[in-house]
Formats: C-alpha cells, sequence, structure tokens
C-alpha cells in the first residue's frame, strides 16, 4: 500500500502530495529560512494571516498545491523545483 505523503517506494525522488508540519518545519530551518517564513506569514493580510498562522501553530500538515505552499513559495520566490526538492527532503527525514 502507497501513502501519499511518502515518496513512492519505486522511485524515492517522487513528490509527496502532502507533508507533516513538523517535517516541513525541520527542511525549512535546516535551509535557513524559518525566519523568512515567519516574517512572511506576520505580513500576511487577514483572514488569510490568521488561517495560515493557525494550520501552522496548529500542526496542519502542508499539501504541496495547497494555497499555503503556494503563497509561501510565491512571497520567497522559491521555483517549482525548489518547493518539490524540500518536499522530497522532508518527506525523507527519519527520527
Amino acid at each position: 500500500m502507497s501513502f501519499p505523503n511518502y515518496p513512492n517506494p519505486n522511485n524515492p525522488n517522487s513528490i509527496p502530495f502532502e507533508i507533516a508540519n513538523w517535517r516541513a518545519k525541520a527542511v525549512l530551518e535546516l535551509a535557513g529560512l524559518t525566519s523568512q517564513v515567519a516574517s512572511i506569514m506576520a505580513a500576511m493580510s487577514e483572514p488569510q494571516k490568521t488561517i495560515v498562522l493557525a494550520a501552522w501553530e496548529g500542526g496542519a500538515p502542508l499539501v504541496r498545491n495547497g494555497a499555503t505552499v503556494t503563497a509561501l513559495a510565491t512571497a520567497m520566490e522559491l521555483t517549482s523545483e525548489q518547493v518539490d526538492a524540500m518536499f522530497v527532503q522532508a518527506a525523507t527525514l527519519k527520527v
């Protein structure tokens, strides 16, 4: 059985549909992007700011093509390939 939030075992570089919040936070911290993300979230207009912060602080999973990931990637000027690479890295973290 395959789970959508983990890479395909037959293709470890497949892009996960979603990743756990802690995984996203870890990858962003490792990349030195945590403070930039916090600044972007703080500058968002309402009601988007309240919704994004509630999801971020509440541990909601992040969907690769979801509104939050898309908004953050755009604000951070990340390419689609960079975001894909972060999702792949996040899905492979071991604890």
